[in-house]
């Protein structure tokens, strides 16, 4: 994280079980400390796996039987939002 000299968007789906949201944080924390630290920004996203989908538990023996295998488009607004800034 120290040599990443660029501004960071970190995207966490919630329900993500396979890596701690709170791990999002950590890393954020950790882009903030940089020295001379361009923009850090984490989104959360509530009711989003690890996939980044739609799911109601975010275990991955759901990841079969989910209706919408697709990237939730919150994840491309957010990205798209960000690049604007």
């Amino acid at each position: 994280m120290p040599k990443i000299k660029q501004p960071i968007l970190i995207i966490q789906g919630d329900l993500d079980q396979q890596v701690i949201p709170r791990h999002a944080d950590a890393l954020a924390a950790l882009a903030r400390a940089r020295k001379k630290a361009p923009p850090s920004e984490v989104l959360h996203l509530p009711g989003i796996n690890h996939l980044l989908t739609p799911a109601k538990t975010g275990d991955v023996s759901e990841y079969s039987s989910l209706p919408d295998k697709e990237i939730t488009p919150a994840v491309t607004k957010a990205i798209t939002d960000w690049l604007k800034k």
